[in-house]
């Protein structure tokens, strides 16, 4: 169809409209929003320290190599900076933000939970059982409780 710079030769930006064309005909978004991009302001919003934020971005890279996670990025983001709490053992902002950042991301508490625990257990697996860090399960009740048995998770 063209070839670039032959007889029916055209232009660069050209190529890119029929690329973007293409993409868009076929559904693909090609400008993916990742956990890393919505990671900033949500550390700023809670006064994150820079080792959280150093964390966090560790956590959500860990997470990529492992699976890809089910949820949306926005979850990811901020289930990143809770399982960060968790592991630098920041009980005051653990208990003291948690249901605020489910709101501000417009995300079921247990679905935020259910990340978090995924990304501690990715973690773990990989960085924090080499650090002897803590477990999910020393996390305060009030914060890591739900209706349900997190076992199941």
């Amino acid at each position: 169809l063209f070839e670039v710079g032959g007889p029916k030769g055209c232009a660069k930006q050209t190529v890119k409209a029929a690329e973007r064309h293409i993409a868009e005909s076929l559904g693909w978004d090609m400008n993916v929003i990742t956990p890393h991009a919505l990671l900033p302001p949500l550390l700023s919003l809670v006064s994150a320290t820079g080792q959280t934020r150093r964390i966090a971005e560790e956590m959500i890279l860990e997470s990529y190599e492992v699976y890809p996670l089910e949820h949306r990025p926005l979850t990811v983001a901020a289930a990143s900076i809770m399982a960060t709490w968790h592991f630098i053992s920041d009980l005051e902002a653990e208990t003291s933000h948690t249901e605020a950042l489910a709101r501000l991301c417009d995300v079921n508490l247990s679905e935020l939970l259910k990340c978090t625990h995924t990304l501690v257990s990715t973690f773990n697996a990989s960085i924090g059982t080499v650090l002897g860090r803590r477990t999910l399960a020393d996390s305060p009740g009030s914060v890591m409780m739900l209706t349900h048995d997190l076992s199941s998770w």
